[in-house]
């Protein structure tokens, strides 16, 4: 069978009559689809957009919460070759009316949009109004770049990156080539599609057949009991929640599997480092959880597999050969189809400092053991300099101190006026 290819998963999309995509919509309300209702409203809505004016290569603006319309904006961008541009739905910045007159767009579908709307302006709603705004289109200067996204932020104020149509089939493929997915599948997604990974993990349960549930935060829990995914990715705070909510013997009504809608078989945990020991608490529920770790730069740069875990680890290379360390231990991603071609929102320092002459640096500090297992020291805006001139990570310094045994957290820092590193 061929690959995840993005030409093909329309057509795709539109053979798994069973599968279905549950969650809020835009007019209120949850409600489910199946993936072929998807499809078809996804085409009408790529004919709307087309007899309104858009051209292929076009770049689009979109904000929203999680919901169903979410999912059929983007499929209907991809069919008509139209760029997104996904603004953060929890940022205030940029106002509605900003957006023309900043980026020059010509359409907004955004869901806080109220009153009467001016020309550019919708709803996500399919039957709303497609009147674009004055002006040319404003074109993508690269085939390749199918969106624009923010990084979360997570180390710093978020910045807006060009992502690569080949760079995410080639990751999307190389995780369906290391997990099973297939349309007897459920998953659940809780955090926003305005998180990259997110819509990549989409992506990949809309080629498989997956179903899958839309939802948030506030409601992931109670989504989990209705839905019952077999498998689902979240951060490390939310399976340790998850423990403690749940903290009943294996086949018990409040075990954890139970708690979670009974059918997971496995789940991946990422996007922080994974503290205690939650893998072997979720094994023992017979969930098998597999550490991954990535940025939104390079995408998914390792993991464990079915194949090959190790506890402590985030796994192997998705290739080893495109992931190695720097003189200063910076793990460093090394890609053909690099999943971003560079931020059009950062500063020039960000730029040089991320990419460098066809190389991502990742910001992160890591080691390989024999075995080709990758684990991360700390990052690099986080290391301490003492007056000698030594570097410190204080990550190492708080792991080996809970190490202990005698300590449930830790925090390493450097005092300035006394000259002293406490913790």
């Amino acid at each position: 069978m061929k690959g995840f290819d993005f030409q093909q998963l329309a057509r795709r999309v539109a053979s798994f009559a069973a599968s279905i995509i549950e969650g809020p919509s835009s007019s209120g309300g949850r409600t489910s689809v199946s993936f072929g209702q998807m499809h078809e409203r996804a085409v009408q809505l790529a004919g709307r957009l087309r007899t309104a004016g858009m051209v292929h290569g076009e770049v689009l603006a979109i904000r929203s919460s999680n919901c169903i319309e979410w999912v059929i904006w983007d499929m209907a961008c991809l069919i008509n070759g139209h760029v997104l541009h996904v603004f953060l739905e929890d940022l205030a910045e940029p106002a509605t009316g900003e957006v023309q007159v900043r980026y020059g767009y010509r359409l907004f579908a955004d869901a806080r949009a109220t009153g009467a709307l001016a020309h550019g302006v919708c709803h996500l709603m399919e039957e709303a109004p497609l009147i674009l705004g004055p002006g040319e289109p404003l074109l993508s200067d690269d085939p390749d770049v199918y969106s624009l996204v923010y990084s979360s932020g997570s180390s710093g104020a978020p910045k807006g990156l060009k992502i690569s149509r080949c760079g995410t089939e080639y990751l999307i493929n190389q995780f369906l080539n290391d997990y099973q997915l297939d349309a007897t599948d459920r998953s659940l997604m809780f955090m926003p599609l305005s998180n990259f990974q997110q819509r990549m993990s989409m992506y990949a349960f809309l080629w498989t057949g997956t179903s899958f549930s839309l939802t948030d935060l506030d409601n992931a829990y109670a989504a989990a009991r209705n839905f019952s995914p077999s498998y689902m990715v979240a951060p490390p705070s939310f399976y340790e929640n998850a423990l403690q909510r749940f903290p009943g013997l294996p086949g018990a009504v409040d075990s954890l599997k139970n708690g979670l809608g009974g059918a997971l078989r496995f789940v991946h945990v990422g996007m922080a480092p994974a503290t205690g020991d939650p893998i072997g608490r979720f094994e023992a529920q017979g969930i098998a959880m597999y550490e991954a770790y990535g940025v939104t730069e390079a995408g998914m740069v390792a993991w464990n597999t079915p194949k090959a875990s190790r506890a402590g680890s985030v796994g192997k290379p998705v290739n080893p050969n495109e992931v190695f360390l720097d003189d200063s231990g910076e793990v460093i991603v090394r890609r053909k189809w690099p999943l971003c071609l560079g931020y059009f929102e950062a500063s020039q320092d960000d730029q040089d400092n991320t990419f460098r002459a066809g190389d991502i640096a990742t910001g992160d500090f890591g080691e390989f053991d024999d075995d080709g297992f990758l684990y991360l020291r700390g990052r690099s805006n986080n290391q301490i300099e003492l007056p000698s001139g030594v570097r410190l990570q204080p990550e190492t310094i708080e792991r080996a101190v809970r190490g202990v045994g005698a300590f449930d957290c830790c925090l390493a820092f450097f005092d300035p006026p006394r000259g002293v590193l406490q913790c």
